[in-house]
């Protein structure tokens, strides 16, 4: 035989002839054999699963769980690996319905790498009551329950586990669970099928009268009413999740055995409980006893058997006949009693040995006690009705009054409350999606968050997290940030949903807002951006007019103003900082997100601090003085930036470049197209002094003032070429390159709003160049700067 090297690939059909002892003296590696699975396992069994990969030079060995390495330091000493000669081992003493996952053996050397794959799966041990004296017994604990995805129906009971280490591993599974399956519930089925795997996952805990501990199971019958009626589409598909572990119901006492006299119920109506009743009504439809003998002796058959007699009656159908008993039922009102399957081979049916429970005889002479009580009620309803409304009409007019008097007290003492603070979530709640950016603090990701509306609603969110090495001074900071966007409620402020801040990493979670943030959005619909016009996106095919420009400029306005009002200082506002929703809503952020496309808009000083310059005042680049006023500042240069479709501000230009222009009060020129009035308003944004700038509450008057005015420019007009360098520019740091020919040097008027109306057509010069990058977006490399 020929031997011929291997490929990295993993061997899935091999040779028998092929093994490690016929194999040449050369390197190699090869998987003798897959990975066994071990699924019928209790808790308090051992589980071994062998990994068989041989080779030469000797193999190292890797094992996963759930594609996580397991590490000495992430193994508990229940769990421990050894190398052979044949490979390598996995072996689990005590094996608990923690270790139930997916294995994975990669084995390596210098001939390559070979994986194999296996399932261990345990249940909880349950011992089936061979009578109704038969109470399972185990050995386990009862510990408080410490999270939050079952909290609503385990309150503050505790919880039955048999280890320490089990809880932890059962939240996160449970949580991944319901994240996989909960979207396709319907809500009949999530109204007890939830609760149902919480009493399952984590069993609530009595103690026995000698003080051993004792768990609750679940009801046998509500089990399997879940699984083959309300819930039965829905549980097929989750068994083919692979993280997905469903209760058996096979395993779980009796129902009206002894041992589920204590069993945990969800409280579905229609199962009603057995009762210790040895008659029946009518014909014993309703008949929920635990009589289970017939009249010609024979003990009855359970009736989820099928032997010795078979029958069609489906739990699904009759609740009653749910919980695996054999007692007497009359299913359908099919005879005229109860009856049952009989465990005789030769006798199928036959009524059971009970009577019919004896009819109450009537009370005598009610009827004449009646004709006393009658009048006696309708003259104390007489009596008492005009009394009561008496009292209601005083009550509500002191209340009237009090209201009144009492309203500003009120609204003072809502301001004297303490800081709201954000909910905080356990991580095992959140699932990570994409990587959107990084921030200062860390990764901002987008994701899902359970439990934000109602206990199992999937939210999408942005997630903004903490570097796991942060120092404590940063991880304060972080705090400190949550705990002030906690108190932050407006239409267009972002809203903190809540945090992580007792797992790490740390987490801030805010709503998800699918368009993006204001610059790309604006890029996007630019007139002369190939990335929205030429791509045949939806939401990138119409551009943006001046009804679109006013609309979301008020929306910043008037967020800023919330902030200004509560004396918050946002530092960072730019349109990379404002998001976009459905509809052109806008809300500011604060997420920081220097990814690469934005790292020109941050500049590092000298005292290592990195700031966004083309954004700051003068007093803030100048004296590192930060206050409303800069921020007034800063959404002048947003207005400039929402005008011109994104563009950056001062672009062509390096920062220290830029520090000098603000020093020596250069500013922005007008965007092309650009109503007179707005770059009026953002002049005033950039008073030298910041004491003259506009306060936002006068700002968002203007806007909204010209946002009612009817529109100037037709609809659709999408031509703004971008301004060309004007002499002052030139005449100090020179031609930029491509620079179109230079058509005048003017300064438009400020015009106050009284004279909107009269002269709504006056237009910014229109100083257009056509030059293009090669990027494609076809954005200029010139600017018109006007000097104050």
């Amino acid at each position: 035989m020929t031997w011929v090297p291997e490929s990295n690939a993993v061997c899935k059909n091999l040779d028998s002839s092929f093994s490690r002892f016929n194999l040449p003296n050369r390197e190699y590696i090869i998987l003798e054999r897959q990975m066994n699975n071990a699924t019928k396992l209790q808790s308090g069994d051992k589980a071994v699963l062998h990994c068989r990969i041989t080779g030469y030079p000797t193999v190292e060995y890797k094992w996963f769980k759930n594609e996580v390495e397991m590490t000495p330091d992430r193994m508990d000493k229940r769990t421990s690996t050894k190398t052979f000669d044949w490979g390598s081992r996995l072996l689990i003493r005590h094996v608990d319905p923690i270790d139930t996952g997916y294995y994975l053996c990669k084995g390596s050397n210098s001939a390559g790498e070979r994986s194999t794959s296996g399932i261990i799966f345990a249940k909880f041990r349950a011992s089936v009551p061979t009578g109704d004296n038969a109470i399972p017994s185990e050995e386990g604990m009862c510990l408080n329950y410490l999270g939050s995805t079952c909290a609503n129906f385990l309150k503050n009971n505790t919880i039955y586990m048999t280890s320490l280490l089990a809880q932890g591993e059962l939240e996160k599974q449970l949580t991944t669970a319901f994240l996989a399956i909960v979207d396709n519930l319907t809500q009949e089925c999530q109204n007890y099928a939830i609760p149902s795997l919480c009493f399952f996952a984590f069993p609530q805990c009595d103690k026995l009268p000698n003080g051993v501990p004792q768990r609750r199971q679940l009801c046998r019958d509500e089990c399997e009413i879940l699984e083959m009626d309300i819930c039965k589409t829905e549980y097929e598909r989750a068994k083919l999740h692979p993280r997905v572990i469903l209760p058996d119901c096979s395993y779980l006492p009796v129902a009206g055995s002894r041992a589920s006299e204590n069993c945990m119920r969800v409280d579905i109506p229609t199962v009603e409980k057995i009762t210790d009743d040895t008659c029946y009504k009518d014909i014993g439809q309703s008949y929920r006893g635990k009589v289970n003998k017939t009249i010609g002796g024979y003990d009855c058959q359970p009736w989820d058997k099928q032997e010795p007699h078979e029958h069609s009656l489906l739990v699904s159908t009759y609740h009653e006949l749910a919980g695996g008993h054999n007692y007497c039922r009359n299913p359908g009102g099919g005879l005229l009693k109860p009856w049952c399957f009989t465990m005789n081979p030769e006798e199928r049916v036959q009524q059971c040995e009970m009577v019919q429970c004896a009819n109450p005889e009537p009370e005598t002479g009610s009827g004449d006690v009646m004709y006393f009580i009658l009048p006696a009620l309708a003259l104390v309803v007489l009596v008492c009705i005009p009394c009561v409304c008496l009292i209601l009409c005083w009550r509500q007019s002191h209340r009237d009054n009090f209201s009144q008097s009492g309203a500003k007290r009120q609204s003072e003492l809502v301001n004297l409350k303490p800081n709201n603070k954000a909910r905080d979530f356990p991580l095992a709640a959140v699932k990570f999606e994409e990587v959107l950016g990084e921030g200062t603090f860390g990764k901002v990701y987008r994701g899902q968050l359970m439990g934000c509306e109602h206990q199992y609603s999937i939210s999408p969110v942005t997630i903004k997290t903490l570097e796991e090495k942060a120092l404590p001074s940063v991880q304060q900071d972080f705090k400190s940030e949550s705990d002030v966007m906690a108190t932050l409620r407006h239409p267009n402020i972002i809203l903190l949903l809540g945090v992580c801040l007792k797992q790490k990493p740390f987490c801030m979670f805010f709503e998800f807002m699918p368009h993006g943030d204001l610059h790309e959005y604006l890029v996007r619909h630019s007139p002369n951006s190939d990335i929205g016009f030429g791509s045949g996106d939806e939401d990138t095919l119409a551009s943006l007019d001046h009804a679109d420009f006013l609309t979301i400029s008020v929306q910043v306005a008037s967020g800023m103003e919330y902030l200004s009002s509560r004396h918050f200082v946002h530092r960072d506002l730019a349109a990379r900082n404002c998001m976009v929703g459905d509809n052109l809503q806008i809300k500011i952020a604060d997420f920081g997100l220097s990814r690469d496309i934005y790292a020109g808009d941050y500049y590092r000083m000298p005292s290592t601090a990195v700031l966004p310059i083309r954004w700051m005042s003068p007093e803030a680049i100048l004296f590192g003085r930060f206050s409303i006023e800069s921020d007034i500042w800063a959404f002048g240069v947003v207005l400039w930036e929402i005008y011109s479709f994104g563009l950056q501000p001062f672009y062509g230009y390096k920062n220290q470049e830029v520090i000098d222009m603000i020093r020596t009060r250069h500013i922005l020129p007008c965007p092309n197209g650009c109503l007179a009035h707005v770059y009026a308003l953002m002049m005033e944004c950039w008073h030298e002094i910041p004491a003259r700038r506009p306060p936002f509450k006068v700002i968002l008057a203007r806007l909204q003032a010209l946002e009612s005015m009817p529109s100037h420019i037709p609809n659709g007009h999408n031509s703004y070429p971008s301004s060309s360098p004007n002499s002052q520019f030139l005449a100090q740091f020179g031609p930029m390159d491509d620079a179109s020919t230079l058509i005048h040097d003017t300064k438009p008027g400020i015009m106050p709003l009284s004279q909107i109306q009269q002269n709504g057509n006056h237009l910014c010069p229109s100083e257009r160049s056509a030059s293009s990058q090669s990027s494609g977006l076809r954005k200029s490399e010139q600017m018109e700067q006007t000097q104050v």
